[in-house]
């Protein structure tokens, strides 16, 4: 009897130790693995220069053109050409034109047509779009959105601005503008 409860034990803990055994074979083994990144946000920064006679601000973010005047009731400044620098390490596009102004009366702003010409590409290439051509008054009464291409960094954007009155079906200053001063202001926004 000794000897068969002896082997009911040895019987016992075989059974055991091949459960033991089984129970290994279902365990599973795991492992992780990650993936980081660093993200660096760059640096926007367009500056902007203008035609001959024209003078920037110290940070690069204004120029002035050359004053034009007196005038007669119909006239035109030309096509006077300003860049946007962009001296940034990422790309920027324009995205809305805007104006303001200093100086005058209602009815020299009012009767002063402004018209923009942009290219479609960056550095002066592709096509030129008129982005605008009304009163200074409607510009700076509603902002306008405007589609640019990327300007890569080192690159830059061109636009022609001409003020005028009295030519391209628009009327010829009156008289109550006869003496007064404008000082109108376009911006560029650009984002990137």
């Amino acid at each position: 009897m000794a000897g068969s409860r002896k082997a009911l034990t040895v019987g016992a803990l075989g059974v055991g130790a091949m459960a033991l055994i089984g129970a290994g074979a279902s365990a599973t083994f795991t492992d992780d693995i990650h993936a980081g990144q660093s993200i660096e946000a760059g640096d926007l920064n367009v500056s902007v220069r203008g035609p001959a006679g024209s003078s920037s601000s110290p940070d690069g973010k204004t120029v002035t053109l050359p004053p034009v005047g007196p005038v007669g009731s119909t006239f035109t400044t030309g096509a006077q050409r300003v860049f946007a620098m962009n001296s940034g390490n990422i790309g920027a596009h324009a995205v809305r034109l805007s104006a303001a102004d200093s100086g005058g009366t209602r009815s020299l702003r009012a009767e002063i047509y402004v018209k923009i010409v942009k290219w479609s590409g960056a550095n002066g290439t592709g096509t030129d779009i008129v982005v605008f051509n009304d009163t200074l008054t409607n510009l700076e009464a509603t902002p306008i959105s405007i589609t640019g291409p990327v300007v890569r960094p080192g690159d830059w954007d061109q636009f022609d601005v001409t003020f005028y009155a009295g030519s391209d079906g628009a009327p010829s200053l009156s008289n109550v503008s006869q003496g007064a001063v404008v000082v109108p202001t376009i911006t560029v926004d650009y984002e990137g």
